[in-house]
């Protein structure tokens, strides 16, 4: 990093935590967010430069009533490896420590007098945060009244369970993003109806010395909901396990589709290591933003931001058009993701994204990348409107189908490539000897108008289509040709595809029907006509005219003399 990056980074920094702490939506995913803070305050430490923002642990309220904490509310530190989090355990003396989840939510701080709650503000920049007293009757799980007398602080997390964002996931971006919101409404009716809830994590202000393993009992007794799910520790080998727990319990919440129990319904965002006894804790203490007892273990991302460079398109064996961004390389759940998929026109026109925007991508089943959204906020005018009106491969207006673009040309290019890339595959005629590039080359070099084309190819049209030079001789010259030594390896492998489409008439014909991609005749639909005796064409005329329904006559209308003369090669 450079002083120009540095400048530009901090400002960019400053509009999204603005954003996030005065607003109710964000420009920049968390993971972006983590890593240029952490740059930044790498390169401001290395050069000795001074900044109130990068040594802050929130943001400044902007025109809001304030309430200054008795003790500074501090952030964590991050770290984003099971290594990372070994090396700091083992720099420290104690051989106990507690772990926790470490909810995604809003930070706040409860002050108790006399038993009595007196004030409730969030963390603000870590000195003073925003009062929202006022909220006291409509956040769940925070007791007016406890049994402790002394003044205490007592601090938390307001979250929403999965449970009840889904009855808000239309509203919001995520659990967190409602949260931070919520936070702005002065209806404190319209707050309740949110299930907005607060979580004890640890204390600021007190007199006690409490261990943090007693915190949570303490809590429950004083009336709170305590933390889910803790656990004491003190072989470090079980900090990777517990991670790994953590990582499951994020995966599966009750927004999945996957039944298995969980025991956090809260969003969670890593988990927290902490040096458990409080005599060590105070012998640590803190540092100029975070406590030196405490770390926070990150988990990866499942959705991060990058830039949407541009589009490719790809149609299928029907025709319908799929739309796939290309991404600026970045790191999702373990792999480095160039290319998601856009879903549809409709899908684009709907979030409204653009060619270079910045976009949350993330991992569809935890498997395909996706594009979720735009950072509209984040634009500088010089993104463009994603259109498509024609087919890329053979230039036809395109339909407009139930949201889907599709191309109608019969005679279409990307449609031809794509049937017989379906029918080479390892799902339908599994022919190991050709591939897509082979594909690719045999319909861009004409020889081939269509499925059956392709069976019959010879040995000598595939030499040509794998040295194209070969194509423009005439037959004695070609012949000649082919003889010289430096084409041994071509023709060795024309003969190799030609011999393997040869075997393409040894398969059943269920298999070979379905290769031409007829039009509502899939691998179940082959196989019933298979199990019912349909062994050959002649069969399967007949019973198409025996049987006639709309998806019929559409199978009659397409097989031509050219498909059923080739079928009854089938032995």
């Amino acid at each position: 990093m450079n002083q120009i990056e540095f400048d530009k980074y901090l400002a960019k920094l400053k509009i999204a935590s603005d954003y996030y702490y005065n607003g109710s939506d964000t420009i920049m995913s968390d993971s972006e967010y983590d890593t240029l803070i952490s740059l930044c305050r790498n390169y401001s430490k290395e050069n000795n430069i001074e900044d109130d923002f990068l040594n802050s642990v929130g943001m400044e309220i902007n025109g809001k009533s304030v309430i200054k904490h008795i003790n500074r509310m501090y952030s964590q530190k991050d770290i984003f490896t099971i290594e990372e989090a070994l090396v700091w355990a083992n720099k420290k003396k104690s051989k106990v420590f507690y772990l926790e989840p470490k909810l995604d939510g809003c930070s706040c701080n409860l002050l108790y007098v006399n038993g009595k709650l007196k004030s409730i503000a969030t963390r603000g920049d870590g000195l003073v945060g925003q009062d929202i007293t006022y909220l006291k009757d409509s956040i769940l799980n925070i007791p007016l009244t406890i049994s402790h007398t002394e003044q205490i602080e007592i601090r938390g997390e307001l979250v929403i369970s999965f449970k009840n964002f889904l009855n808000f996931q239309d509203s919001f971006k995520n659990p967190r993003n409602m949260v931070a919101g919520s936070l702005s409404l002065l209806d404190t009716e319209e707050f309740k109806k949110r299930s907005i809830e607060f979580i004890p994590w640890g204390l600021g202000f007190n007199r006690s010395k409490m261990n943090k393993s007693e915190l949570k009992p303490f809590f429950s007794k004083l009336g709170f909901k305590p933390i889910p799910y803790t656990k004491i520790i003190s072989e470090l080998s079980e900090i990777n396990t517990y991670y790994k727990k953590m990582i499951r319990e994020r995966n599966i919440n009750s927004l999945s589709t996957d039944k298995k129990k969980i025991e956090i319904d809260y969003p969670i965002d890593g988990m927290m290591i902490y040096i458990n006894k409080h005599e060590e804790q105070s012998f640590y203490g803190y540092g100029t933003r975070f406590p030196l007892f405490s770390i926070a273990f990150k988990f990866p991302a499942k959705e991060v931001s990058t830039k949407l460079l541009g589009v490719d398109y790809n149609i299928g064996r029907n025709g319908n058009l799929s739309i796939t961004g290309i991404l600026e390389p970045i790191e999702l759940l373990g792999t480095t993701v160039s290319r998601a998929t856009l879903h549809n026109l409709n899908y684009i026109n709907k979030k409204d994204i653009k060619i270079g925007d910045n976009v949350i991508v993330y991992k569809a089943g935890d498997i395909i990348p996706a594009i979720k959204e735009p950072f509209i906020l984040s634009r500088d005018g010089s993104e463009k409107t994603i259109k498509i009106t024609k087919c890329p491969y053979c230039k036809s207006v395109l339909n407009n189908k139930d949201t889907i673009l599709n191309c109608s040309n019969i005679d279409c290019t990307g449609i031809l490539k794509s049937k017989l890339k379906f029918a080479v595959s390892k799902k339908c005629l599994n022919l190991l000897n050709i591939g897509d590039e082979f594909i690719n080359k045999v319909v861009d070099s004409g020889y081939v108008k269509d499925v059956v084309d392709f069976y019959k190819l010879d040995s000598y049209t595939i030499l040509k289509i794998l040295r194209p030079q070969l194509g423009k001789l005439e037959d004695k010259d070609f012949i000649k040709e082919i003889g010289n030594n430096k084409y041994s390896k071509d023709v060795l492998k024309a003969d190799v595809i030609y011999n393997t489409i040869l075997s393409i008439y040894k398969k059943p014909f269920s298999v070979i029907l379905e290769s031409f991609s007829l039009p509502g005749l899939g691998t179940a639909s082959c196989k019933r006509l298979e199990s019912i005796g349909i062994l050959n064409i002649t069969d399967y005329i007949e019973y198409l005219n025996n049987n006639l329904n709309t998806n019929n006559k559409r199978i009659l209308e397409t097989i031509n003399n050219k498909i059923i003369s080739n079928l009854k090669n089938i032995k």
